[in-house]
């Protein structure tokens, strides 16, 4: 059984009477416009966490599953060896996963799933992120504009491994770790999805690289441990099968 609780985050005091299990934390914002606005993340994902732990210290009876990010790798800047405030999302998280690692009464509860990019029906198309705004825009037959230089290097797991994954951290045998890096390790360059896209849908879209963004905080951005061999899952989507499934899926209501 899946109980929904609809209570507001942002209150000091949230009063919950059930007991429940279970408990996923999937609740922040990594809105491209505010990733760096320290003042909102702290705001809109700490706080909020803060509120959730004081929810889980007293309801939750097994396992409490946190959504971080694997952004939380790229929070030093190496040059001045100081926090990298361009990467304020990264910075709050951190210190998310560390309220509940230090938190006595829920820590043997807690697994952290440090996520990556993912892709798949159901995600919002008008975002920032690359594999949503290029499957829109080659269904539109609208060129892709890449406002780096295409050389980013990503990896794109499919949504429905992502929950086989986080099921099977929090649902099922215990783990040694807490920390888990979750996402696909196979990398691709932003340019090379582009012309993949494109090729699988069959798009007349044209690729225009920007090059105006010079500081990418997260030029290569992937995990280095295969998760699905840690736990040994045996479920495998590849790339072009993520885009057909996406395409066939978005096609019906662009």
């Amino acid at each position: 059984r899946v109980d929904y609780l609809n209570v507001d985050l942002s209150k000091k005091k949230l009063v919950v009477h059930s007991k429940f299990d279970y408990f996923f934390h999937f609740a922040n914002n990594s809105n491209n416009e505010q990733y760096n606005d320290l003042k909102n993340q702290i705001y809109s994902n700490f706080y909020y966490t803060k509120n959730i732990i004081k929810v889980c210290e007293n309801n939750i009876n097994k396992k409490i599953f946190f959504s971080s990010s694997g952004a939380v790798y790229k929070i030093i800047d190496q040059e001045n060896n100081t926090l990298n405030f361009d990467n304020s999302y990264g910075i709050i998280k951190k210190f998310s996963e560390k309220l509940f690692l230090e938190n006595k009464k829920i820590n043997k509860k807690i697994i952290i799933g440090r996520l990556y990019t993912f892709c798949g029906p159901l995600m919002p198309l008008n975002t920032h992120f690359a594999f949503n705004d290029f499957l829109k825009l080659t269904l539109l037959n609208k060129n892709i504009k890449i406002k780096g230089d295409g050389k980013t290097i990503r990896s794109y797991m499919y949504a429905s491994i992502l929950i086989s994954i986080i099921l099977n951290l929090t649902c099922g045998k215990n783990h040694r770790k807490k920390e888990f890096d979750i996402g696909s390790n196979k990398k691709i360059s932003i340019l090379d999805l582009a012309k993949k896209i494109i090729s699988v849908s069959k798009s007349k879209s044209k690729i225009v690289i920007d090059n105006k963004i010079k500081k990418e905080i997260k030029k290569i951005y992937l995990p280095n441990s295969n998760i699905c061999k840690m736990i040994n899952l045996k479920k495998n989507i590849s790339l072009n099968t993520a885009i057909i499934k996406s395409l066939e899926y978005y096609k019906k209501i662009i």
